[in-house]
Order: C-alpha cells, then sequence, then structure tokens
C-alpha cells in the first residue's frame, strides 16, 4: 500500500507543470499520439480530416507504429509520420527529442487510463498543451490530478471509440457530423485488387478471416467447413476470400484442398495493410472476429458480420459502423469458445437477403 501511494506522489510530482491558460489560436502545430493498433488508427482517422477542416493552417503530425502507420501513409490532413517502438522506450528516444525540437503547441493522447510509459513521452516531447480522454486511476491517482494535461473529454456509457476520441478535439470543433473512416489507398494497390478480382470473374465474393489480433480470437477450420458447404449449398455462386497471416497460409491451403472446398479461394499475397483493404473494398460481405478487418470493411461501407467475445464494453467501443452489421458473441469474455456457427450461418443468410433486396 505504501509502495503504490509513493509512485502515485511520483508520477504527481513528475507530471507538475507551470499552468497555463489554453488559447486554442495559438495552436499551430499538433501532434497526435497513435502507436498501437491498426483498428485503432483506422478509428482515428477522422480526427486527422475534421482537426484539418477547424483550422486549414494546422499542421497535424503523427507519432504512429510499425503496425499502423501505412493506415495514414497517404492521408492529405498529415504532415510528417514518426515511428514509435512502444516495448522500446530507449529505441523511441531520438525520435522523441526530434519531436521535442518542433515545439508542439498540442499533443493529443487518446490512452484511456493513466499509463507511465506514455506520460513519459509527452515530458520528453513538452507540447505546449496535452489533450487526452478521460483516465481511468492507477496508483490511487486519477488523470484529472495530473498537472501535464491541459484538456480532458469525458467518457459516456455505450458510446462508440469514434465519438469518445472525437470529442477530445471539440475546443476546435463542437458540433462533428462526419464521422466516417479514411483510408487513402494508392492505384498501385487498387490496380492488383481489380485484377485479382478480374480473374475471378465473380463480383460475389465473401471475404473470411480466421483469426483476431487477441490469442483466443480463432474460428476453427471445422467451423469454417461447415460455413463453406452451406455457402455451396444455398448460394452457389458465391465464392469465399480467405484472408490469413502468411505464417498460416500453407497450412489453410492444404487444409481447402483436404477437404475439397471448391468455393474457397485463397488471398494473394498482400504486401500491406493497404493491399488488404484495396481487396475488403471488393466484397459483398466481411465475416472476421478481428476488429482491424471491421474497421477497413467499415471504411469503405461494406457489410460486416463480426464474432466478438462476450465482453459488450468492448463491443460497443469497437463495433462495425457499416451501414449493415450484425455481431454474435461467444460465451466467454476472452475468446471466442462457445459461439454458435449455425448462429453465423444464420446472421450470414439474413445478411445476402438483405444485400440482394438492395
Amino acid at each position: 500500500m505504501k509502495n503504490k501511494r509513493f509512485k502515485g506522489f511520483l508520477l504527481k510530482l513528475f507530471t507538475r507543470k507551470k499552468n497555463e491558460e489554453f488559447d486554442k489560436n495559438s495552436v499551430r502545430k499538433i501532434l497526435l499520439l497513435r502507436y498501437d493498433r491498426i483498428g485503432d488508427m483506422i478509428i482515428s482517422t477522422p480526427i486527422l480530416r475534421e482537426l484539418k477542416q477547424a483550422c486549414k493552417k494546422f499542421e497535424i503530425d503523427v507519432l504512429a507504429s510499425k503496425t499502423n502507420y501505412e493506415i495514414i501513409r497517404h492521408n492529405p490532413y498529415v504532415s510528417n509520420i514518426y515511428l514509435n517502438h512502444k516495448r522500446n522506450f530507449f529505441r523511441d528516444l531520438p525520435v522523441l527529442f526530434k519531436l521535442r525540437k518542433k515545439k508542439y503547441d498540442l499533443a493529443i493522447e487518446f490512452d484511456h487510463s493513466v499509463i507511465p510509459h506514455a506520460i513519459l513521452r509527452l515530458k520528453i516531447i513538452s507540447p505546449r498543451y496535452v489533450f487526452s480522454v478521460q483516465k481511468d486511476g492507477r496508483y490511487g491517482v486519477n488523470g484529472s490530478d495530473l498537472n501535464l494535461y491541459s484538456y480532458f473529454s469525458k467518457k459516456q456509457s455505450n458510446e462508440h471509440a469514434v465519438d469518445r476520441w472525437l470529442r477530445t478535439i471539440s475546443p476546435f470543433k463542437s458540433m462533428i457530423t462526419d464521422k466516417s473512416y479514411e483510408i487513402h489507398i494508392p492505384d498501385y494497390f487498387k490496380d492488383k485488387a481489380n485484377f485479382f478480382f478480374n480473374r475471378l470473374n465473380n463480383e460475389n465474393v465473401i471475404g473470411f478471416n480466421f483469426k483476431g489480433a487477441v490469442e483466443g480470437k480463432e474460428v476453427p477450420f471445422s467451423d469454417f467447413v461447415t460455413f463453406a458447404n452451406w455457402l455451396e449449398i444455398n448460394y452457389s455462386s458465391y465464392k469465399i476470400l480467405v484472408f490469413s497471416m502468411p505464417t498460416d497460409l500453407g497450412e489453410i491451403i492444404s487444409n481447402i484442398s483436404k477437404f475439397g472446398l471448391t468455393n474457397v479461394i485463397v488471398s494473394e499475397e498482400t504486401l500491406s495493410i493497404l493491399h488488404v483493404s484495396a481487396l475488403v473494398r471488393r466484397l459483398k460481405l466481411m465475416i472476421t472476429p478481428d476488429t482491424s478487418l471491421v474497421h477497413i470493411a467499415s471504411t469503405f461501407n461494406i457489410p460486416v458480420v463480426s464474432i466478438h467475445e462476450n465482453n459488450l464494453d468492448s463491443y460497443n467501443l469497437f463495433k462495425p459502423m457499416s451501414k449493415y452489421s450484425d455481431t454474435l458473441f461467444s460465451e466467454y469474455s476472452n475468446s471466442l469458445k462457445g459461439y454458435s456457427m449455425q448462429e453465423l450461418i444464420s446472421k450470414v443468410d439474413s445478411a445476402l437477403v438483405n444485400s440482394a433486396s438492395e
């Protein structure tokens, strides 16, 4: 208990700064800290657009990760992208001191709780103001106890992350009517995807992804066989395009052959997440337990049937934003165990019927 209080005391002491009243008219150079997953970056893309619309003179930089930076690589609202190594702080020091020299007016950080390594990065970068979302406490310290932050956006229950994160820029733009995501795909990847689909000579293609980014979020191949056979009987004009990690590709191809799944095709080896996005935008439907693919499909308004662990808080934050979507839940909060393939089939059937009626 004493150790916890001592850590809390150090955290408060470390985050002291001279109080300065926020002046939005003095802000020109902005840094977004978004060095996490692909899906988080996709959900953050409306912030880039809305900030630039609020003031065309804003110079918006992003501290991204090696995993997610390609999502904004061609984003017209971003001036510079810097790469962060979240799990290796010392490798980050040259970049952090480079950012410090840029003298940012504002940094926006999106962690939902008090994260010491994020605070340490902010201290080194030393922006004039820091905005963030309302934070859960740590070591007995709430976010509001840390003077480092100039503004916190309030959390609301059962809201989507896009609403929560957009609220961090409400001092610049209080009314936001367009919450759509943006992924800017170069023509090179669009052409590759178009060539791939033209060879199929079939526009009725359903995407199927087996695995999520988190351990335990995986659809067994035996369940996939059941789904593929159902689709062959009931929707014979449709093909299934399997999305997978390169390391799983050989095993999947072997299993497709083993079970004689003639309506299943495997995606060509994708060169980047932008290549994946170019393929997803051509689908009739996306089926996935992975929220990154949910958000990519939502970007292009592709219908989604997602499989989610039994965690409504997580679902509400990261649920699909496509015009048509449906979700089934497992029995467990940390895995897909106990989900029903028959329920999945029913939801896909409804999605395809809905698609045919439009």
